[in-house]
């Protein structure tokens, strides 16, 4: 730790001793030992930077934190006209182990002075928190790293301890309360001799804080330092209360502004502090463990990626084979199907010219022999015309093709013989040789191939009653559907 000098620089050069036994009363060796106990306890009261406040537990690995603070101190009494101005900047940083570091560079001014009051750190140790990291136990281990070329600095482990800190935030509502309770070594220099003093204490502090809207808090602070070891134990003791202020403008960054006042006077520590702080905190980065998992993840699928590649590629070789023989055997089967369709078409031509030429012989062997292809329509109302007529061409010889029983119709008078192109003089005999002689004319609409001749049984067409001895109508009946089976049957030759 630098020399803390309380004097100016010309009024250092006057002081005698008799001053000294002005200041403090007593003997000479009294008034030394004070002054120089005095000198002790003002450069612990403004320890380790680590001793502040955390708005939440360790850092995530990769967030940071940025803090600038300003701070003003100063005495009433009269021997220090000077007061004490800090700048500190700090930069705390989340690691991969789960901890986070903090690094302070605290420049004090005094008496037209300024130096580099060595290297602060500090390390946060997480024992529990919430999922926002929002409440929080963390254990933090600071000190400060001194230059060791004067050896009235000291050790080098000024600053030097532990701190528990707690953050809990008071339901839902906008207020938290922060609090620290630690134990700190401290080498203090003597300003009239070379040396040091080192004493230990115990630091408590605790903040309340309470939202006011959006971006402000209004907070109130409570420390106390209580010595443990070294000279004059009992004027180590210090209280302060510091009321403060709190600015968000954004959501990553804070101004807060506290003044604070000692309230025991002991004349050991300032009696008015101001300290301006500004915090930010960029938006945090992605953590080296999600960013080394999320390598792994993708080299992973890189490779199972690569593999299907492999197998894609043996696969799409296997069927392109597969593919090339499939269009040789299309080929081939396309040729040897080519052939067959040829010589089918070859025999279906040769076919139907044969069939053509044996229905024209076929007709003409029927017209010579006068037997006859008929469809029987039956539009007389009753089964039993239809029935008769067709017993009778059947005894002349002539085949029955179809039978058509039209009783969703209404009867017709007449009956008449319709004919195909060719067959006039065939069906006007066969007109004659029928009971009534049904009149005989041309088919229209023509007349579908496998019947030459069309009779349409009307209810003019006579019938015959049966003898006592004959038939019965069951056995007309069954004959009739005999007919019709057989009618069916020349239907599909």
């Amino acid at each position: 730790m630098t020399r803390f000098m309380p004097l100016g620089k010309d009024r250092r050069k006057d002081i005698d001793k008799a001053t000294m036994l002005g200041l403090f009363g007593g003997g000479e060796k009294l008034a030394k030992w004070r002054l120089s106990v005095a000198i002790i306890l003002g450069g612990a009261a403004l320890g380790a930077h680590a001793y502040d406040f955390r708005g939440g537990g360790v850092l995530p690995d990769g967030s940071s934190e940025h803090r600038l603070t300003f701070s003003s101190h100063s005495w009433e009494q009269d021997e220090r006209d000077e007061d004490l101005l800090i700048a500190n900047p700090a930069f705390r940083y989340g690691i991969s182990t789960g901890h986070d570091i903090e690094i302070g560079l605290p420049v004090r001014q005094v008496d037209d002075k300024r130096d580099l009051h060595g290297v602060e750190f500090a390390f946060g140790f997480p024992l529990a928190a919430d999922a926002d990291n929002d409440s929080h136990v963390t254990l933090t281990a600071h000190g400060r790293l001194l230059p060791t070329d004067e050896p009235w600095l000291g050790s080098g482990s000024e600053g030097a301890g532990l701190a528990l800190h707690i953050g809990q935030r008071i339901g839902d509502s906008a207020a938290r309360v922060d609090g620290f309770l630690g134990l700190e070594r401290a080498d203090v220099a003597y300003r009239d001799q070379e040396g040091y003093e080192a004493i230990n204490r115990l630091r408590y502090a605790t903040r309340l804080e309470q939202g006011l809207g959006q971006s402000l808090a209004l907070s109130a602070e409570l420390e106390t330092h209580i010595g443990l070891s070294g000279e004059e134990v009992q004027n180590q003791f210090a209280l302060y209360v510091r009321p403060g202020l709190r600015w968000s403008p954004t959501p990553h960054s804070d101004w807060r502004l506290v003044y604070g006042q000692e309230v025991v006077e002991r004349e050991t520590a300032p009696s008015d502090t101001i300290q301006l702080t500004f915090v930010y905190t960029p938006e945090p980065r992605e953590s080296r463990q999600s960013l080394t998992a999320r390598i792994e993840q993708l080299e992973a699928e890189k490779r199972r990626l690569a593999q299907n590649d492999e197998q894609l590629f043996a696969r799409t070789a296997s069927l392109r084979r597969d593919s090339e023989s499939q269009d040789e055997r299309l080929t081939e089967l396309g040729d040897e199907l080519s052939a067959e369709a040829e010589s089918l078409r070859t025999n279906l031509s040769f076919l139907g010219s044969r069939t053509a030429d044996n229905r024209d012989a076929i007709e003409r062997l029927e017209r010579r022999s006068g037997a006859l292809h008929i469809e029987v329509v039956n539009r007389s109302g009753e089964r039993a015309p239809a029935s008769q007529l067709i017993e009778e061409l059947e005894r002349q010889g002539h085949r029955i093709v179809r039978r058509v029983e039209r009783v969703d119709e209404p009867p017709r008078d007449v009956t008449e013989v319709h004919y195909r192109e060719g067959f006039v003089t065939a069906a006007t005999t066969l007109g004659e040789t029928l009971p009534g002689s049904p009149e005989v004319s041309a088919a229209d609409p023509e007349i579908p191939r496998g019947a030459n001749v069309r009779i349409i049984v009307g209810a003019d067409f006579p019938v015959e009653e049966p003898a006592p001895e004959e038939a019965g109508p069951d056995e007309a009946d069954d004959e009739d559907a005999d007919t019709g089976d057989t009618a069916a049957e020349d239907d599909e030759e």
